[in-house]
């Protein structure tokens, strides 16, 4: 596999071969169905001499004292019962009082969410698009716009086919704006798998964030 030096991301669940251990504490079977051209965790084990050809071949080595069985990778079912039960790899042989099945469902508080006034902007998976993976086919349509209500174009003073400038803090961005008359109140959306925006520490902690809109017109006065 070539390396890509660039490439700092970890591997989707979709790129990886290997187990991962569900919420029902049960190891599963996972396969790759997209390439991955980057480094994966078997190149960091090799670069500290741990010496195994693919990721899948450290399954029947996975501790024995947390749980896991010797079991290869090969060998794990991977399958439902014609009745719907899972008989998908093993469960965890666990020890009960250590680790219970149940877990508390009590819930924390929730901590109170300060005020956003002013025009606030929602960043929100598209209709059309589940994930980064299917935003870059094309046969999915797809268009890079803020989208907002009548309403929001009111308050941000910006019209149906603006080009406006988004300004995030220092971060500033410029999109087409379209007016969806489904929209209800004062919303404006930004595409979460949008690919020629970042919107990696903009958008945190929460999926909304207060901008800066400016036109074209604003812009060029």
């Amino acid at each position: 596999m070539q390396k890509n030096d660039n490439e700092l991301d970890m591997p989707a669940l979709n790129q990886q071969e290997g187990t991962i251990t569900n919420i029902d504490k049960r190891v599963v079977t996972i396969n790759a169905a997209l390439s991955y051209e980057g480094y994966a965790l078997n190149d960091l084990a090799n670069a500290m001499d741990i010496k195994k050809v693919y990721t899948v071949d450290y399954t029947s080595f996975l501790p024995l004292n947390r749980g896991f069985k010797a079991i290869k990778f090969d060998d794990l079912s991977n399958e439902f019962t014609v009745l719907g039960e899972d008989s998908r790899g093993y469960l965890l042989n666990l020890d009960k009082d250590e680790y219970p099945l149940t877990i508390d469902e009590r819930l924390d508080e929730v901590d109170s969410i300060g005020e956003f006034n002013g025009t606030v902007i929602y960043r929100c998976n598209p209709v059309l698009q589940f994930n980064a993976f299917t935003n870059k086919t094309k046969q999915l349509p797809k268009e890079s716009l803020l989208i907002g209500s009548v309403q929001f174009s009111k308050i941000a003073k910006i019209s149906d086919g603006d080009n406006v400038e988004l300004k995030f803090g220092e971060k500033s961005i410029t999109k087409m704006f379209k007016i969806d008359t489904s929209l209800k109140g004062t919303i404006g959306l930004l595409s979460t798998f949008d690919n020629d925006i970042s919107t990696k520490g903009v958008f945190l902690p929460y999926r909304f964030e207060k901008v800066n809109i400016m036109s074209a017109g604003q812009l060029n006065e």
